[in-house]
């Protein structure tokens, strides 16, 4: 009997340590989880943004791209003044606005306030290629 006391005893350290080991590696898993986590939505958002702010560059893009088929065709016209050629410029003046319309939806109070301007702008261009044409 008073070996049996004697082997608890001296086990009863081993599974303190044991138990203390087996919690420790719980709250680090636990831990470790929660990171993984906040890492993987923290990339999520950045992914959207990053796609989002693509959606917007590239609309800005073919902005850019139908103002200087706007330039081009309007140049051309005056070289060789056609149908074809107005109906061309007026497609490029559709193009525009369109992008432009895609700026204004997925853009910020900054790229809309540009887009206003540019409208307006374009609004007097088109009132001058109609006189011209």
């Amino acid at each position: 009997m008073v070996a049996d006391v004697a082997e608890d005893r001296s086990t009863m350290p081993v599974h303190r340590i044991s138990r203390g080991a087996s919690a420790g590696l719980a709250v680090t898993l636990l831990a470790l989880t929660a990171l993984s986590l906040a890492g993987v939505v923290r990339t999520r958002r950045s992914a959207e943004v990053v796609a989002h702010s693509s959606a917007v560059a590239v609309a800005y893009t073919r902005a850019n791209e139908a103002v200087a088929a706007e330039e081009s065709l309007e140049r051309k016209y005056r070289l060789e003044p056609g149908p074809a050629v107005r109906a061309m410029h007026a497609k490029a003046g559709a193009d525009l606005r369109a992008a432009l319309a895609e700026v204004r939806r997925d853009g910020d109070a900054a790229d809309r306030v540009v887009v206003d301007q540019v409208l307006v702008m374009h609004t007097g261009y088109d009132q001058a290629m109609v006189r011209m044409f």
